[in-house]
This record gives structure tokens, sequence and C-alpha cells, in this order.
């Protein structure tokens, strides 16, 4: 597993480890607070963090306090420190996560009948490709085009498409496949950073391909984002976000007009066809995204989590 670039100790020998660790030593594990330190990446993600912590508050007590980080793999970091209990991964970043110590507490599900339901299958979702309608883009037309990804090393957003495509053309370096692209995370003199957005700053663009909220390209909606304004050709994404960001049903100014009628899916020998076809035409079924925590932490972040989802 690719561990993240700024590996030390804890992420290295892992958190049950350094706790011992820590004992031998007469340090202090962590605070005496009742309260789940959730941590946020990048400053949207720490606002919904804020409102989150404020409506947690019952008795004088709040039940979710914020943390944030500019990465996921610091947000790890701060995990195993015990600076943070817990934060939300892409399927992908369950499997680092694992490898540095941290473990599964809940898994996202799609299916609102199915969250109160007993004997309910595991949660997952369908990883697709989703281009313009009449676009002319096909699976078998991919190479030489601009791409957008959620994300480097995330599920939909890279691992599957990308095995895919080295399965097929059995070539690592994918700047020989894709023109230029957008994958934030990935080397900032990279082809797949070159059609990121950043954070809109004429100069001085700090943010411009982060792996953080404040790269506007970022994440499903930013990967979907980067389709709909023209920087790339194709999205590599989840199953419900054409929907959720189209007639209206997202605020922001660049989903503004979004219609899903207007973007279709393709797959390995199969498309263009309408997005809500994802059941037949799909790159892959993959695992939810997961709240992750420390092994001694997950009962009661479940505990306090499952009350705030009540809530």
């Amino acid at each position: 597993v690719q561990l993240p670039p700024n590996t030390d100790s804890f992420l290295y020998l892992g958190a049950e480890y350094m706790s011992i660790v820590r004992s031998l030593k007469k340090e202090p594990t962590g605070t005496t607070s009742t309260a789940i330190k959730w941590c946020a990446v990048g400053k949207a993600e720490t606002d919904k963090c804020d409102m989150w912590s404020i409506n947690s508050i019952a008795d004088d007590t709040t039940a979710i306090e914020c943390q944030n980080a500019h990465t996921v793999e610091e947000c790890m970091k701060k995990i195993m420190r015990k600076e943070a209990d817990a934060m939300a991964v892409d399927g992908g970043q369950v499997y680092t996560a694992g490898k540095c110590g941290l473990v599964p507490a809940l898994v996202e599900q799609y299916n609102a009948d199915l969250c109160s339901a007993s004997g309910a299958s595991a949660s997952s979702y369908y990883a697709v490709a989703v281009v313009k309608k009449n676009s002319g883009v096909t699976w078998e037309k991919l190479q030489g085009k601009r791409s957008c990804h959620t994300g480097i090393g995330r599920t939909a957003g890279w691992n599957v498409p990308m095995g895919i495509i080295h399965s097929q053309t059995n070539n690592c370096d994918f700047t020989q496949f894709f023109a230029s692209g957008c994958a934030p995370g990935a080397d900032p003199t990279s082809p797949f950073c070159q059609q990121c957005a950043g954070s809109g700053k004429a100069v001085g663009d700090e943010s411009k391909c982060k792996a953080s909220a404040e790269e506007q390209y970022y994440g499903y909606a930013g990967a979907f984002r980067c389709l709909v304004e023209g920087a790339g050709d194709v999205a590599f994404i989840k199953h419900t976000i054409v929907e959720e960001n189209s007639g209206g049903k997202n605020p922001a100014t660049w989903a503004s007009g979004v219609n899903a009628d207007d973007y279709q899916l393709i797959c390995p020998g199969k498309g263009p066809v309408a997005v809500s076809d994802y059941a037949n035409c799909h790159l892959a079924r993959v695992p939810a995204h997961a709240v992750v925590t420390r092994p001694e932490s997950r009962n009661e972040v479940v505990r306090i989590l499952l009350e705030q989802q009540v809530k």
C-alpha cells in the first residue's frame, strides 16, 4: 500500500503500539472530553462540522468538536495522535487507514429504507464514467482526452478507472493515456494537475490540485464540476452525483442550469447510456464510504454518531 508521503512513527507503528509507548513514558494519551473530535479536511468541511457541532449541543454540552487538516492523510495522523477521533473516508482510503491502525466504525447507506432494516446487505455504490451527451466520447475513445478525478487514491475517482485502463494498456504511466486532467493530490507538475481550478484566486493560488475542498474540482461534486465547466471530457464519480447536482438540487452557481439528461455514462464495450442506467453501465460496484477511528474509540464513536443520526 502507498502510505502518505509524510509518514512518521505514528503512521508506521500504529496507534496501539504508540499507546503502549506513551504509557511506558507516562505520557497523557488523550483528553477526558466525552465529545467526538471530528476531523474535517479543508475550510468547507470545517464549516459544515462547525454547524454540526452547534446543532449537537444538548444540556450545554456538545457531542461533536471539530479539528481540521489540509489533507486526509493529515487527519489520519491526527486521529492516531489522539488529536482527533474520527473522520469519513473513501473506500480506497479505508484500506490505507487500516494499514495505519485505524478501523471502520460506520459505513454510509445510500438507500434510506435500509438504514433501519435488520440484516441489510453491505452498503455499496457504483463507480461510473460520465461524459457530456453527444460529445462522441466512448470508453474506446478515451485515450488522449482530458479526465476529471475525485482525487489520487480515491476508489471511484482513481483506483477503479485507472485499474481498468492499466489492465487494457499494461502501462502504469497514465500521463501517456490522458492528455491532461485534474486529479487532486497529484504532483503539482503532473499533467493531472493541469486542469485543476484551485480556489479561484487569480494569482498565488496554493490550493490548486490540493486534495482538499479548497480545490474546486476535488471530490465527487468537484470532479463533476470539472466536466460541467469544460475542464475535462470525462468524470470518474459515484453513480448518484449527477442526479444530486442537477435539476436545481445543488444551489451552487456552477450547478445552476445543469440538467441530468445532458450527461451520459460510458463503460467498456457499452455506452453512451442514460445516467439512470448505472446498474448496467458502470466500472465497478465498490464498498461504501466509512467513518474510521482508533480501535479503542470505536464503540463510543458509534454510539454518539447513531445518537446524532436520530437527531
